[in-house]
């Protein structure tokens, strides 16, 4: 009886204990639901060692005690994997997903969770690397010509720079074939690659120059160049002499002796080594030119009567200020200007600064000043009658129509006055200047003044045998055509030209002159002189200078002219900077160059000329001598040039893979390349001692846009024999299955039928007869039964 009331009450304590242990949950909402629960998801590899504490999952949080049921998925953890309290570590061998869920307690023995983990575990494979080769070609990658990465699989190459000894080559980026010019911005690896640079080639830099100097001053300006110790030269003159224009160093001698004034461009090379040759323009502007005497010497109430004799001669002229002792005078004291002619009368003793602007169309404008001193009548001296002893005349041997007057002898002169024809063309000083607008017979006539109001006048007779543009004659304007001589002249009926004889002081001139009228406008007459026969074409007078500007524009090697000039009577080229004016607006050139086009205008006032500068078919040039030749890179279809610096009886040759598209003219390599690929080029240099200098170089030819070609990722042979195989089934199952009965199709009976392999043994059929006849056959001695 004892034992069952101490059974009883053992039994209650059990009860009581195991209802206060339901009571926790039940009072702390009787689930898991208040429980701190986490989660996590982590990625391991096959076959790699790992050790993993779950409570590094748990936000800073640690518990004694960690067990794991069945989450979702299965409950196992990956094979290979163990669990050693809340430490997982092992190697795994299966790949997969597993959902796990932990819970987490710090009491050894509890019916409630005190955190809840659930753990994501995913095996994958571990990624294949594989290396990427970059090889820099003419260049270098970390310091190397190739250079390689290790790269994990589906993960991005770090396509690093490439860099050039020099600033030659601008690395543009890597390439998937050598002989591609297309770059990759972004290249994911999947297999071992070889990547190749793409290089740009760069062109020495050579700063423009403008300069104004003008005719008979020189100059000598500095040349930038990038890189600065590119090696300078001159490759076109402009139409200027090779003493116009020379470099030394760094700087450009500019001498404008003997050059008229104008527009001129000179083209500056610059070249270094692997570099193409930069080149640039040097612009020469030489102002109109002023070439009359300056200082002239009145007494007061003189007419003063200047006419500037300036270079071209149809200058206009702007009065712009005149000063009587430095002080503005109003009304410029009355001097004006007349056509060309500055005149008026100055009345105030003193010393006159008389300013004045020359310009015209296309010219750089010029301003001088003429200082003339003015004595006061009070100061006239008490002197004799003037005297004037002779007046000569000569022409200028550069300048056939500008003659040279000088008054020799004068006593007592206050002023001079110079006249053509009766026209005041200069005053004030005993020598004058004088361009005439054509040939012809003139009477020059210079009077000189005296203090006491007394002159004398003396004129001699000028021949001007310069025949301007004797194919041209103007209404209204006479036209004179003078050769020495006597000599036989030929004009056709209704011309307005006749012949005549002049004898100058003993010498006899044949003169052919005439003024066409307005109803010759268009009309053309051939004459003859003597040998000489021309036609003479009449245009319409302009009462003004005509002005010479055009346009180029340049297709290949044909440059074409379009005249957009005012005024003119007719028009020339000259294209290629001979001096020989055509009249033809197009041109052809047979070679490539820099070229300076040249338009003269002309009308019955004057000629005037204007520039422009063309560039023709121009290709990628390279200077160097034999040494300095470097690997390049080129384009399909480009072009370039490579002048090789050698003596002149030195003989340029090439050989090579390159010499396909590599051929010589004269000093130069032309290199014109139709195919992608890498070549090699061997520059030979034969003296004339027969000995040889020779340098081999790599040219690589790039193809813009070619197609990468694709690296070998795998062999494909056994997908291929699969597919094969499948075929094969596919073919036969069509032909054994019929869709529509279900069972084996009678095409294949009868193809079976037809095909079923006989085998001869003892004159027998096996597949005919079957085993029994075929045993019985054997039994019989291999006979027939």
């Amino acid at each position: 009886m004892e034992m069952g009331i101490g059974f009883v009450l053992k039994a209650a304590a059990a009860l009581a204990v195991l209802l206060a242990l339901i009571a926790v949950p039940i009072c702390s909402d009787g689930s898991d639901a208040a429980v701190p629960e986490y989660s996590a998801e982590i990625r391991i590899d096959l076959g790699e060692p790992v050790t993993i504490d779950l409570q590094d999952y748990l936000e800073g949080n640690r518990y004694n005690h960690c067990t794991y049921t069945k989450y979702s998925g299965t409950s196992e953890l990956p094979p290979g994997i163990t669990k050693d309290g809340s430490t997982l570590s092992g190697t795994p061998t299966e790949l997969g997903s597993y959902h796990l869920q932990f819970r987490f307690n710090n009491a050894s023995v509890s019916l409630v969770a005190d955190a809840i983990l659930n753990f994501d575990i995913t095996v994958t494979e571990i990624p294949e690397r594989f290396t990427v080769t970059y090889d820099a070609g003419i260049g270098t990658v970390n310091g190397q010509r190739t250079w390689t990465e290790s790269i994990t699989e589906d993960t991005f190459a770090s396509l690093p720079d490439a860099k050039y000894s020099s600033g030659a080559y601008v690395f543009k980026g890597w390439s998937t074939s050598e002989t591609s010019n297309t770059t990759v911005d972004s290249l994911k690896v999947n297999g071992d690659i070889t990547l190749f640079a793409v290089w740009e080639r760069q062109t020495v830099k050579v700063d423009p120059i403008t300069a104004t100097i003008t005719s008979g001053q020189s100059s000598t300006m500095p040349v930038t160049t990038d890189p600065e110790d590119a090696r300078l030269s001159i490759s076109d003159l402009g139409g200027l002499s090779s003493y116009n224009a020379t470099v030394s160093g760094r700087y450009i001698f500019l001498d404008m002796t003997n050059v008229e004034p104008g527009t001129y461009y000179v083209t500056i090379s610059a070249s270094s080594t692997g570099y193409y040759t930069g080149s640039a323009k040097v612009t020469i502007m030489v102002p109109i030119t002023i070439v009359k005497p300056i200082e002239y010497t009145l007494s007061q109430g003189d007419v003063f009567s200047y006419t500037p004799v300036t270079n071209p001669s149809n200058a206009s002229i702007e009065l712009k200020s005149v000063l009587l002792d430095g002080s503005p005078v109003e009304g410029n004291g009355g001097l004006s200007v007349s056509g060309r002619t500055i005149t008026g009368t100055l009345e105030n003793p003193g010393t006159y600064e008389i300013s004045y602007r020359a310009f015209l169309d296309g010219y750089v404008d010029v301003d001088n000043t003429v200082f003339v001193y003015v004595s006061d009548s009070s100061e006239i001296p008490d002197v004799g009658s003037v005297s004037l002893a002779s007046v000569t005349a000569s022409a200028r041997a550069s300048e056939p129509r500008v003659f040279d007057f000088v008054a020799i002898g004068g006593q007592n002169v206050s002023n001079y006055v110079w006249t053509v024809d009766g026209e005041v063309f200069a005053s004030s000083s005993e020598t004058a200047l004088y361009e005439f607008p054509s040939s012809g017979i003139y009477t020059v006539a210079c009077t000189a003044r005296g203090f006491d109001g007394s002159e004398v006048t003396m004129e001699i007779t000028v021949v001007c045998t310069d025949n301007y543009h004797r194919e041209a004659a103007w209404s209204g304007v006479e036209y004179a055509y003078i050769v020495d001589g006597e000599l036989t002249a030929q004009v056709p009926n209704g011309c307005f030209l006749s012949r005549t004889t002049e004898t100058i002081d003993g010498k006899v001139f044949t003169v052919l002159s005439g003024t066409p009228s307005e109803g010759d406008i268009g009309k053309s007459y051939d004459v003859t002189v003597g040998e000489e026969s021309w036609t003479v074409t009449v245009y319409k007078a302009e009462a003004s200078a005509p002005t010479a500007s055009f346009s180029v524009t340049v297709d290949g090697y044909t440059a074409k002219a379009v005249f957009t000039g005012l005024r003119a009577s007719f028009h020339m080229f000259d294209f290629d900077g001979d001096g020989t004016f055509e009249n033809e607006e197009e041109f052809r050139y047979d070679r490539p160059g820099r070229y300076t086009v040249v338009c003269k205008a002309v009308n019955n006032v004057s000629e005037v000329t204007s520039t422009a500068y063309v560039e023709v078919d121009i290709v990628p040039q390279e200077d160097a001598t034999i040494d300095e030749l470097t690997d390049f890179h080129i384009g399909v279809n480009e072009r370039m040039h490579i002048s090789i610096s050698m003596g002149s009886t030195d003989a340029l040759s090439v050989s090579g893979s390159a010499s396909s598209f590599v051929t010589v003219d004269g000093t130069t390599l032309i290199v014109a390349p139709t195919e992608a690929g890498v070549y090699e080029l061997i520059v030979t240099i034969t003296h004339s001692d027969g000995t040889t200098d020779s340098k081999s170089v790599e040219v690589t030819v790039k193809q813009e846009g070619l197609d990468p070609v694709p690296e070998p990722h795998g062999d494909y042979t056994a997908a291929m024999i699969a597919i094969f195989i499948v075929s094969i089934g596919l073919i036969a199952g069509f032909l054994i299955y019929d869709t529509r009965t279900g069972k084996v199709s009678e095409r294949y009976r009868s193809f079976k039928s037809k095909t079923r392999t006989r085998v001869r043994r003892n004159g027998s059929s096996t597949n005919q007869y079957g085993y029994r006849n075929n045993q019985n056959n054997r039994n019989n001695g291999g006979r027939w039964r």
